[in-house]
């Protein structure tokens, strides 16, 4: 499928050779829709091409709070050999955060895992060289942005170069340590009238008039996502004349209106992809079976990368769960539960399928919070605690026992946003059974 309207962009990626000297990192920087996440494929495609290695991240929202999951894709390919080299405290940090091996000492040290990092891809930079390439940077996880920009810091003459691509908005700590060298960064915009009319044509073999043209680029902003969906509404209610062009009030409402055309499965799908997170192609099989599966690829609401796949663009996935109810909820977390082999995933998935409180479900949960804090989860640690909270009977001999003290433990240790003296007090950090209604809503 061709990049339709991006030919400036595209020339400033391949000409651009990022991890070669004085081309040390390039931002593509859009609203959403806009094609960001297009142009950073090709981007990676682009550096393949000239035998770079590519050590490549698409964090989502959904995956904000889990510690190093954007370092476990990033290291996917990261074999066991080039591991070995690493000096041991540094290799037993790196494969303790990257879930290869149990943490040293129960605990993961961040100092040692930013060094292990540090040290493996100045290795890898030594023999050819390497492009670290992250889409969605805006959710990436604190814990493996930290590992980034301490690398960064201390790249160097190493050809190591970075691909990056974010929503508007503040730099990112990243991008504030790669602005030290040399960092180009492109403003994705709006596509023109005439390339706005090619992609119709190419991608849905849709003709419309000029002045019908002209209303489509003005409701949709040159925005290309929005462009398509419009575009198959038109396909769809057969309009000719621009002043009957269909205006949904907002794109949620657009796209919640495509939703709804979905087949039920297809619906599944979607929904499944925004409440799991690092979602396998094995998994969502056994949640929405194969031929829904094969159905939301066939209509472009899913994508497939390796081994994992994700809605084809986050704000469809946002929709869907908005769209849900909660009894639809529970039932995707309890099939999730039963087919994810990550203890600290399938205890939250549990948590969310289930409703009142449940001594053993509540112990279950505050092991896995702490087994999140070790590994230096934060956020993790801390919504598994909470969740570990409500689950405990008010009246059960659980509510004073050594889990749900742990569990407080945690919580009090990294609950988020809040000053030493707000920690000391606990603030936040809901007592077992009690301000169940506003802690869940923080929990979900």
């Amino acid at each position: 499928m061709s990049i339709v309207g991006r030919e400036r962009e595209l020339a400033s990626l391949r000409g651009r050779a990022v991890g070669e000297p004085g081309a040390r990192a390039l931002v593509l920087v859009g609203e959403p829709g806009i094609g960001k996440t297009t142009l950073w494929e090709a981007g990676v495609a682009a550096a393949r091409s000239r035998r770079v290695r590519v050590m490549a991240a698409r964090p989502g929202e959904s995956e904000a709070r889990l510690p190093f999951a954007g370092l476990i894709d990033i290291c996917e390919g990261l074999g066991a050999a080039e591991l070995a080299e690493l000096p041991a405290p540094q290799r037993r940090a790196l494969e303790g955060a990257l879930l290869r091996a149990d943490p040293a000492a129960g605990s993961v040290h961040a100092g040692a895992v930013e060094f292990g990092f540090g040290t493996a891809v100045r290795g890898l930079a030594a023999g050819v060289p390497l492009v670290i390439a992250v889409d969605d940077l805006q959710w990436l996880d604190r814990s493996s942005a930290d590992v980034l920009a301490f690398a960064a810091r201390r790249v160097g003459d190493a050809r190591i170069g970075f691909l990056l691509a974010r929503r508007p908005g503040r730099a990112t700590e990243l991008e504030r340590v790669l602005e030290r060298g040399s960092v180009a960064r492109i403003e994705v915009g709006a596509l023109t009238l005439g390339a706005v009319r090619r992609m119709l044509r190419e991608r849905l073999g849709l003709t419309i008039s000029r002045p019908l043209l002209r209303r489509v680029v003005e409701v949709t902003q040159g925005n290309p996502l929005f462009a398509l969906e419009i575009g198959r509404l038109l396909l769809e209610q057969a309009v000719a004349a621009a002043d009957e062009i269909p205006l949904p009030d907002s794109v949620e409402a657009m796209l919640g209106g495509r939703l709804a055309r979905l087949p039920a499965g297809v619906r599944t799908v979607l929904l499944a992809t925004a409440l799991s997170d690092d979602l396998r192609l094995g998994v969502l099989t056994a949640v929405a079976g194969s031929d829904a599966v094969d159905e939301a690829l066939h209509a472009e609401v899913l994508a497939v990368d390796g081994e994992y796949v994700r809605a084809v663009h986050p704000l469809l996935a946002a929709v869907a769960r908005k769209r849900s109810t909660v009894r639809e909820r529970r039932e995707i977390h309890g099939v999730l539960a039963r087919v994810v082999d990550h203890e600290p995933l399938r205890a939250r998935h549990l948590a969310l399928a289930s409703t009142g409180a449940n001594e053993q479900l509540a112990s279950r949960l505050a092991a896995a919070a702490r087994e999140a804090s070790a590994r230096g989860g934060r956020q993790q640690a801390v919504n598994l605690a909470t969740h570990a909270l409500l689950k405990t009977p008010v009246d059960s001999a659980a509510s004073v026992g050594p889990a749900v003290r742990g569990a407080r433990g945690v919580a009090r240790r990294h609950v988020a946003g809040s000053g030493p003296a707000a920690v000391g007090r606990g603030r936040g950090v809901p007592k077992p059974g009690r301000g169940r209604r506003a802690a869940r809503a923080r929990a979900h």
